[in-house]
C-alpha cells in the first residue's frame, strides 16, 4: 500500500532474483467531498489536508461552470460584464458562419451550454444533488438569435438537450469528473464540424504556457510541448492545429502548475489561442475538435475531466484515470469533407466526381455516398493526400477518397448528395452536403 501526503508520482522499483522491474504510481492524499446549493450555483467541494478545491455550476447560465478553483484562485477567466464558462459550443459543417458574432446576418446552427451572445441563460430543465454527484438537465440556447427569430431582449432555444453529472474521482483530489449527454430533438441533420467540446476559457492573469504531450510515445511520460501563450495568435484567429497525444491539454505558469482537461473520447485536436478583448478580458482558449454530427433523435455521452496541480502530475493521473475508469468508448466519428467541387447550387450533368477526405483518430475509415439519402456507392479513405497531415499532425497520409456519380440515372431535378464516413466502433460521421440541380 503506497499512502501521501501531498499529490506527485512515485517510481517503485523491485528485483527478485536478479530481475529488475519498476513502475510509477500517482500518489494522493486523503479527501472529503461535499455538494450543496447557493442560490443559483450548485457546488462540489473536495477538503484536502489545507486545501479546498471548488467546482460551481451555475444555474443561471444553464448549469455550466462558472468556477474552477483552488483555495480561492478560480482558472475560469472574468471580465467586466461577468465570468466566462467552461462549456460545449457545437456547429454544423452545413451552417455559414461569419467571424463577428453574426454581424453580418450568417451565422449557423450554434448551440451554446451557457446561454447566447447576449447574456441570456440556457434554461435549466432538471436539476438534482444526490450524495456527491450533481445532476444538471438544460436546453442549450443559439448563441446567435438574431435572423433565428431572436436577438437582445429574446432568446432562441436550439434542438439541443444537455444532461451533466458532475463527481469526484476516487483517489484524485484535485481532479473531478464531468459526464455528458446530448440529445438532438430536432428532426434535421448537422454535419461534422470542429465542435468546441468542450471550449475551456481560462485566466491569462494566472498562466502563461500551454502544456500538452504532442508525440508519439503516449503514457510513458514522455516530455510534453510547451507553447508560450505569448506566441498565440488572437482570436478569432486559430492557433496551428496541435495533436493531444493523449487527450489532455493544461494552461499553467512558469512553474509548471496550472489547469488541465483531459478528454479521452474527444478528438484529439486543438488549437489553443489568445482570446484578450479589453483588458479586464484576459483569456486564454482551448477545445477539444470532436466532429460530431447530428440525425433525428439521435444521442453521444463522453466523459470529461478538469484537474489543477503540476502538469507532469496531471500527466501521469491521466494514466491512472484511464486504468481506473477505462477504457473508455470511442464516441468521436470521422472528421472529413467533400472538395470544392461540385459546389453547392451548381448545376451538374453526365458524370461528375465526387472527391474528398475523411480520417478518424484510431482505425481505418469507410465512406459511403449516397444521394438523397439512398446509398449509391461504398469505399474505403485510402488515397494519399499530404496535405492533411500537414493540417492535422498524426493524421495518416491517405485519408481522400474518390466517386464517380452517373447523373443521368438521375432525374432532371434538385439532389443532396452527402458522403458519410464510418470508423470500425460504428461512429457516422455526415459530412457537409453539396446541393446540386441535375440537368442531362
Amino acid at each position: 500500500m503506497v499512502s501521501a501526503i501531498a499529490p506527485g508520482a512515485a517510481k517503485i522499483t523491485c528485483t527478485d532474483q536478479g530481475i529488475t522491474a519498476s513502475t510509477t504510481v500517482t500518489v494522493q492524499p486523503a479527501f472529503s467531498t461535499r455538494a450543496y446549493q447557493s442560490g443559483t450555483f450548485l457546488y462540489l467541494e473536495n477538503a484536502v489536508g489545507p486545501d479546498i478545491i471548488r467546482l460551481s455550476m451555475d444555474t443561471a447560465f444553464g448549469g455550466g461552470v462558472s468556477e474552477f478553483s483552488l483555495n480561492g484562485s478560480d482558472v475560469v477567466a472574468k471580465a467586466s460584464y461577468g465570468s466566462h464558462i467552461i462549456g460545449l459550443g457545437l456547429y454544423d459543417g452545413n451552417g455559414t458562419y461569419d467571424t463577428c458574432n453574426g454581424c453580418t446576418g450568417t451565422y449557423g446552427w450554434n448551440p451554446a451550454e451557457c446561454c447566447d451572445t447576449f447574456r441570456h441563460g440556457s434554461p435549466v430543465l432538471a436539476q438534482t444533488i444526490t450524495g456527491t454527484t450533481i445532476y444538471i438537465k438544460a436546453n442549450a440556447l443559439e448563441w446567435i438569435p438574431d435572423h433565428k427569430g431572436g436577438g437582445p431582449t429574446q432568446s432562441v432555444p436550439s434542438d439541443i438537450i444537455m444532461e451533466r453529472w458532475f463527481s469526484p474521482v476516487a483517489n484524485h483530489p484535485y481532479v473531478f469528473q464531468e459526464r455528458y449527454k446530448i440529445t438532438h430533438t430536432g428532426t434535421d441533420r448537422h454535419a461534422v464540424q470542429n465542435n468546441a467540446v468542450a471550449s475551456y476559457e481560462i485566466t491569462a492573469k494566472l498562466f502563461d504556457q500551454f502544456v500538452a504531450y504532442t508525440g508519439n510515445a503516449s503514457r510513458t511520460g514522455a516530455p510534453p510541448t510547451i507553447q508560450q501563450t505569448s506566441q498565440m495568435p488572437q482570436w478569432p484567429v486559430a492557433g496551428p492545429v496541435l495533436l493531444l497525444s493523449e487527450g489532455w491539454g493544461a494552461f499553467t505558469n512558469q512553474q509548471g502548475f496550472g489547469f488541465s482537461a483531459y478528454s479521452p473520447q474527444g478528438f484529439p485536436y486543438s488549437a489553443p489561442n489568445q482570446a484578450t478583448s479589453d483588458p479586464t478580458d484576459q483569456e486564454l482558449g482551448f477545445s477539444f475538435f470532436s466532429p460530431f454530427s447530428f440525425t433525428p433523435g439521435s444521442t453521444v455521452q463522453f466523459d470529461t475531466f478538469l484537474m489543477q496541480g503540476n502538469y507532469t502530475t496531471m500527466q501521469w493521473e491521466t494514466y491512472d484515470i484511464n486504468r481506473r475508469l477505462g477504457p473508455f468508448v470511442d464516441i468521436s466519428p470521422p472528421l472529413g469533407d467533400i472538395n470544392g467541387t461540385p459546389v453547392s447550387g451548381s448545376t451538374v450533368s453526365g458524370q461528375i466526381s465526387i472527391d474528398g477526405w475523411a480520417f478518424d483518430s484510431i482505425s481505418a475509415t469507410h465512406v459511403d455516398l449516397y444521394v438523397d439519402n439512398v446509398l449509391i456507392a461504398s469505399g474505403s479513405a485510402n488515397i494519399t493526400r499530404p496535405d492533411i497531415a500537414i493540417a492535422y499532425p498524426g493524421a495518416p497520409p491517405d485519408p481522400a477518397f474518390h466517386f464517380v456519380l452517373d447523373t443521368t440515372q438521375l432525374t432532371n431535378a434538385q439532389h443532396v448528395i452527402e458522403v458519410r464516413a464510418k470508423d470500425v466502433a460504428g461512429n457516422v460521421g455526415l459530412l457537409p452536403q453539396r446541393i446540386v440541380l441535375v440537368n442531362n
